[in-house]
């Protein structure tokens, strides 16, 4: 129990230090040419040389690295839902040192995700962490296999769909893909620290790095960890932080509850009280997002027709 609470301790900090660097790397991305106007390469020296971007990069890391660590302690299902409070630094961050404008509407759109959040807390329970060959026998049965092949399949045909209608709706659409690709990574990094507890609580700590299939899933978490990172900053480029980030954070939330029960088992054995307030706490958070998506998506709209009325008065004198 002390140790699931100082792993809970240290996923609020790791948070927080991670929304604070998207806040800083959202700010980098507009500074910088459009990645679709120029090569791979000089987008990659883009970024690196942008200072805002770079101090973005570094506060990421650090909360990457901090989620890794309290991913050994806890179950997938109980720290996640702590990204909440990503969405409450979203919120001062965007309206304070981005001046993005955020309506009263956007506000209660987030408080309802932060409503959903509590009720997926306080449904949380404790549960043993599985050893090495436990979970790794959980996420090679059929039905999880087939669960992740259809999430990540969603995740590319939302990317795939934008690419096609030359990235409109990009803000949206490219953050499904990013949130998806997200929560592999963290699934796939608790694999790994899975392995890492197992061979540490047998006094043969160094005996995982001549272990394969953990760094074949090692290899797997960055990669889509990479994919993740990358398209969001494209996102970036298309939106604003208030809708872009809280997605990111919505599905960071309530997309682990679903590969926790599927995936790993998560719900054998929790009352079905805690099933019910965690299944109503999802829903809640989702509805919060459709909420925010119809808002920004109504905002786009009304500021395209204002600039085509401003366009033809201008055009009429």
């Amino acid at each position: 129990m002390a140790l699931e609470w100082l792993a809970i301790l240290i996923q609020i900090g790791s948070v927080t230090a991670l929304n604070i660097g998207t806040i800083y790397q959202k700010r980098g991305a507009d500074q910088v040419p459009s990645v679709h106007d120029t090569t791979a390469m000089n987008n990659v020296k883009n970024f690196l040389k942008n200072r805002t971007w770079m101090v973005g990069y570094l506060f990421i890391m650090l909360g990457s690295a901090g989620s890794f660590v309290a991913l050994g302690f806890a179950d997938f299902s109980i720290l996640q839902p702590f990204m909440a409070v990503g969405i409450i630094v979203q919120g001062l961050a965007c309206r304070w040192y981005l001046k993005e404008a955020i309506s009263r509407q956007q506000v209660a759109s987030m408080a309802v995700m932060v409503v959903g959040v509590v009720f997926v807390g306080i449904s949380t329970t404790t549960g043993a962490q599985g050893d090495w060959a436990t979970t790794l026998a959980m996420i090679s049965r059929p039905l999880p296999l087939w669960f992740m092949a259809g999430l990540a399949a969603g995740g590319v045909a939302a990317y795939a769909y934008t690419k096609s209608q030359h990235y409109k709706h990009a803000d949206i659409w490219i953050c499904i893909f990013t949130g998806i690709m997200s929560v592999f990574s963290y699934l796939f990094a608790k694999v790994v620290m899975a392995a890492v507890v197992t061979y540490a609580g047998a006094g043969q700590l160094l005996d995982v790095f001549g272990d394969g299939i953990a760094w074949l899933v090692l290899v797997v978490a960055f990669v889509v960890s990479t994919a993740s990172f990358l398209s969001k900053n494209v996102s970036y480029q298309h939106g604003r932080a208030v809708l872009i980030n809280n997605i990111f954070n919505a599905f960071n939330i309530s997309l682990p509850v679903l590969v926790g029960v599927v995936v790993l088992d998560e719900w054998i054995g929790v009352p079905p009280l805690n099933i019910a307030l965690q299944s109503a706490g999802v829903a809640v958070i989702m509805a919060g997002v459709v909420w925010l998506m119809y808002i920004e998506l109504k905002l786009k709209v009304t500021s395209c027709a204002a600039g085509a009325s401003s366009g033809e008065s201008s055009a009429s004198k």
